[in-house]
Parts: C-alpha cells; structure tokens; sequence
C-alpha cells in the first residue's frame, strides 16, 4: 500500500495515539477510530454552513434586531466535477423586534410561513441564479436585498415571498436594477495559485439554486437558531 494513503499515514496526537486507521488495526479498532475521527472531533461535519466572527463579538447590531436569513444552493448533482457549488443568502431583519421582545412563539408563526412560501412537496422553491442585481431597499422594514439573478422574473418572486412572510406589500418603487454587459458564460483562463494550476470562477454564472434552510440570529445569542430546513442536517423550529 502506497505510504501516504490515508490508512497509512499516521497524526499522533501529543499522547501518542493516532485518529486515523492503521493497516493492522482490527475491525473495532477501525470504528472506534473511525467514530473518533468524524463524529467526536468533528470531521464529518466539515463544509457545513460555517458562522465567521469571533464568540465574543456580543455588541448588538442595528439596535439589536433579530436577522432572518435564507440559504440557497445548487443540486450537488448539476454541479460539474471540479467546479465549486453556487449558492447564495438573503436576509432581511426583524426591525418590530429586539432581543428583549422576539420569542419561540413569534419565530415559529415566522417558520409556518416560510414553510408555505419557500417549500413545496418537501423541497425548496427554485430561483435561476444570474449576473444581474436586483435590489430591494425598504430600510423602515429591515431590507437591504440584493438578488443575484438571471432576469427581474426570476429576482421577483424571492423578493415578494421574504416580504408576505412579514405580510408586507411588494412596493416596485423600492427596486432598482443593474444588468452588467460582461459576459457571464466565458471559462476563465487557468491561474497557477500556490504552485497549482486552478480554473477561477465564472463572473457571476447563472445557475439554478434552491432554497435549503432558514435560520434567525438574535444579538446576544451565539447560536443560530433553525426555522425550517429541508436538508435534515440542522433541527428546526418547524418540521
């Protein structure tokens, strides 16, 4: 067996004891590397939705109004090999709400509606991903959206689901549009970055991505806290 394949290599922890599976371990060896490795220390879990910023940052943003986000991607199955998965968010906030005022009552009434406007059969509504940007600005209630899309029908109906979930009526004097003439379709030269021939990203390449999951944030609390999902990897609020 080749000396750097993964059964072979060998990270010794500063005890002595390697996470990863030796070619003489026995078969409960194997599992009780193989669980130690990706459940306890977290490997199974990598390329996750992964929250930046540091634990400690508690100063409450914009007064301290919860955000709503929601996450979309692609059908890993469309995704060619090699070429990085398109996804997008969008967000919009709580501006009625603060720390002090939102509850799991009020955040599960939100849950429910998101559920009737963004999930269909058990999946995500579809949107086609774009270089255009449409962008939707009503600050007095929370947004500041900017889609990604291919064309206004498509940006639309993202924009006006997000705003019946706060039962706020669609205002087309709040959207502005930017439809850049840059070709989006062209494949990009390869680059060598870090001594590695790599193909860079299409500028803003149109794809169809569907919604996955929403989740809240409220300042001062670190956690995330899940409304609806439909990947079954995060424990909502709404099933």
């Amino acid at each position: 067996m080749p000396s750097n394949s993964f059964l072979s290599k060998q990270r010794p922890n500063k005890s002595g004891y390697s996470y990863t599976i030796d070619p003489g371990d026995n078969e409960l060896m194997i599992a009780m590397r193989h669980r130690l490795l990706y459940d306890i220390l977290g490997y199974g879990h990598s390329n996750l939705i992964v929250y930046n910023g540091s634990t400690n940052d508690i100063a409450p943003p914009l007064a301290g109004h919860p955000k709503i986000y929601f996450y979309f991607s692609q059908d890993i199955a469309s995704v060619p090999h090699g070429v990085t998965r398109i996804d997008a968010e969008y967000s919009f906030r709580l501006m009625k709400e603060t720390s002090a005022t939102i509850t799991k009552a009020k955040l599960t009434t939100l849950a429910t509606l998101i559920k009737e406007f963004f999930i269909v059969n058990g999946q995500g509504i579809q949107f086609a991903k774009g270089k255009n940007i449409y962008s939707y600005t009503d600050v007095a209630n929370g947004y500041r959206l900017r889609i990604y899309a291919h064309q206004e029908s498509d940006a639309l109906p993202i924009i006006e689901k997000m705003l019946e979930c706060q039962e706020i009526v669609y205002d087309p004097s709040k959207l502005t549009t930017h439809e850049p003439l840059k070709d989006n379709t062209i494949v990009p030269p390869e680059q060598l970055v870090y001594e590695k021939e790599i193909i860079p990203p299409k500028y803003r390449p149109n794809a169809n991505v569907h919604f996955r999951y929403a989740y809240a944030e409220i300042p001062l609390l670190k956690k995330p806290i899940f409304l609806v999902d439909t990947t079954y990897k995060h424990i909502p609020l709404v099933h």
